[in-house]
């Protein structure tokens, strides 16, 4: 059954406005006429109508009424209406739709849970590549200042192979000393930043992704 043939059976152009009082009372006065034991019915023509009748059904929205037992009792007046086989046709078609709803919504949560677990996997491996480079830098700036405080200050043994070379003067130990250091902080500043552009990068892409999968519901 198909919308346009449901509405042709009950001559109506479209379902818009369209009340469960309504649909019911049309439904009754063809129900006579069209019923097979009634003059000029038929078993086939009652069939039709009975299978418009159910599929305008899932298709009219209730009226909201500020006493919701007004739209339980219409609800329960259309139940009464249908045959034991299409009660348990409805159930089975509504519990369909329930169950793909849930299975959407476990799909949905599934794949929230993938981009959280891959946010996390890639926040750790930025994190250790992050205290990897910091290390790298340090180790760096150590070695360069142990060589210039050598130089300042050589042990027995580099005194005798710097004997034919001039000692570094402190003066220019603590102003090599300096350009060291600041470039050593230019780069750990860099490091930083481009931790923290990595980081919201991350968190940005995984956000959107649990952001569009929610639209899915």
């Amino acid at each position: 059954m198909t919308e346009n043939k449901a509405l042709k059976i009950f001559d109506l152009e479209t379902i818009e406005n369209l009340s469960l009082e309504s649909l019911k009372s049309m439904y009754r006065a063809q129900a006579f006429i069209k019923h097979p034991d009634k003059d000029g019915g038929s078993n086939g023509e009652f069939v039709e109508l009975r299978e418009a009748y159910l599929f305008l059904l899932t298709k009219v929205k209730p009226k909201k009424h500020k006493n919701t037992k007004v739209e339980d009792e219409i609800q329960e007046t259309a139940l009464k209406e249908l045959s034991k086989e299409e009660i348990l046709a409805k159930y089975f078609s509504e519990t369909k739709v329930l169950q793909e709803k849930v299975e959407g919504q476990q799909l949905v949560t599934t794949k929230q849970i993938e981009s959280l677990n891959r946010i996390k996997t890639e926040v750790e491996e930025i994190i250790a590549n992050f205290d990897k480079q910091k290390q790298v830098l340090k180790d760096e700036l150590e070695i360069i200042l142990q060589d210039l405080e050598t130089k300042v200050n050589p042990t027995f043994l580099k005194k005798f192979f710097l004997f034919f070379w001039p000692k570094m003067s402190e003066e220019e130990f603590w102003r090599r000393y300096n350009v060291e250091v600041n470039r050593f902080s230019r780069k750990d500043a860099d490091l930083d930043i481009d931790f923290f552009k990595e980081m919201l990068g991350v968190y940005g892409n995984g956000l959107n992704d649990i952001a569009n999968s929610i639209t899915e519901l």
